[in-house]
């Protein structure tokens, strides 16, 4: 049947699939998470271009690797 495909063929691409961690520089990150300083204008422009860039390479390799 259709799920028995499904759970098999995911349980396939977990298994065959890359384990990855992308990770942000953080040493500010704690003197204003969670506070009334957590705002947007407080995001690095430079940071968050470097997030876009890692995560959107991640995405165009995971999209076209060969599992």
């Amino acid at each position: 049947n259709s799920r028995d495909y499904i759970e098999s063929l995911t349980a396939e691409i977990v298994t065959r699939m890359p384990d990855t961690d992308i990770e942000q520089e953080l040493s500010d990150y704690f003197e204003v998470r969670h506070s009334n300083g957590d705002t947007i204008e407080r995001v690095k422009k430079e940071q968050l271009n470097k997030n876009v860039a890692a995560y959107s390479v991640f995405a165009y390799v995971a999209a076209n690797a060969n599992f």
